[in-house]
């Protein structure tokens, strides 16, 4: 890990290093060292705010359409790596008070998009909920305009939560009376039962986990809804050991909103593959780096195994070989952390 922070102060973009000073402080907090784990995390904020302030810096009012589309992609880039380091505070850190700090600067920065914005606040609401559980808040603190209380919304909450009875209720809900407004029912029911296909598969309910897609596939087929639906049916396949068929997915560059793009499956089939020894394989449906979130968690998740499976094994060979700094540090955090839980 002081390797890897050493090399994160190389990186000369400001959101680079803020990905790796995540990534490192997510590794020292499991190893209890609350001080590094500290100090690390500010200093992604403080790379954070360093990205924000020359976005800022490049403001320029009399701008044209490409240049502002430029402008917006850069600042998506600058929301979801807030997004990014919330959901590592919230699921895989449990720290509340921190991610609750992360949440309020990714509202801020997230009010200035125009494209995606919904999506953005929707996931904020799922991960200030989520928080506000841990503090033993009650539910329904954040609820608003852009997050109207609805069978859909609730139950991609509960999934998010990885809250099986509440997701199967919704979605329960949402056979008989719908899934509320702005919504169509064969999409959210398909989503619904994929989201249960996952949730059956991490705990290792593999007969439930087919019931759920085989309904799901149902769905997607007989309504020709779009691929980027069977991303969700991907991450379960990964997380049932089902690795043929998660190969399956096609590469596109579509979204499925309050999801994500097909970076998330292809994470869940590199630590699938991993786990199973498989390691030049999972190499091979490693996300794309435009997506660091996925590509992280996927290189770590490598490393981790092969430490685990492979401890006598020099593994310096391997984290050189690798182009990418973000690589490079990711490996490294895998092999100084297990393995994390699917």
């Amino acid at each position: 890990l002081e390797t890897a922070e050493y090399d994160a102060k190389l990186l000369q973009m400001p959101l680079e290093r803020a990905w790796a000073n995540a990534w490192i402080a997510a590794c020292w907090k499991q190893h209890d060292q609350p001080a590094s784990y500290r100090r690390t995390w500010e200093e992604a904020h403080a790379n954070l705010f360093i990205a924000w302030q020359n976005y800022w810096r490049n403001e320029n009012p009399d701008s044209d359409f490409r240049r502002n589309q430029q402008r917006m992609e850069e600042l998506s880039w600058i929301v979801e790596c807030y997004l990014g380091m919330a959901e590592i505070q919230t699921v895989l850190l449990r720290d509340a008070e921190g991610a609750m700090r992360t949440c309020v600067d990714a509202a801020r920065a997230a009010e200035n998009l125009t494209e995606t914005k919904y999506d953005a606040r929707s996931r904020l609401h799922f991960l200030i909920q989520a928080n506000h559980r841990q503090c033993g808040l009650p539910p329904g603190l954040f609820d608003s305009e852009w997050n109207p209380p609805n069978h859909y919304l609730r139950m991609l909450e509960a999934a998010t939560h990885r809250d099986l009875p509440n997701a199967e209720k919704h979605l329960r809900l949402i056979e008989l009376e719908g899934p509320g407004d702005r919504y169509e029912k064969p999409a959210c029911l398909a989503r619904g039962y994929a989201e249960l296909a996952i949730l059956y598969a991490r705990i290792g309910k593999i007969p439930e986990y087919r019931t759920a897609r085989r309904k799901a596939m149902s769905l997607i087929e007989s309504n020709t809804l779009t691929d980027s639906q069977l991303f969700p049916l991907a991450e379960a396949d990964a997380y049932a050991g089902e690795l043929e068929l998660a190969m399956k997915v096609k590469r596109t560059t579509g979204r499925l909103p309050l999801y994500g793009s097909i970076a998330r499956p292809r994470a869940a089939l590199c630590q699938a593959l991993s786990a199973a020894k498989r390691y030049d394989e999972a190499l091979q449906y490693l996300p794309l780096s435009s997506e660091p979130y996925w590509r992280m968690q996927a290189i770590q998740a490598i490393g981790a195994a092969c430490r685990q499976h492979e401890p006598k094994a020099d593994p310096t060979t391997w984290i050189t070989s690798l182009r990418e700094p973000l690589d490079r540090i990711a490996a490294m955090c895998g092999y100084a952390t297990p393995r994390p839980k699917p």
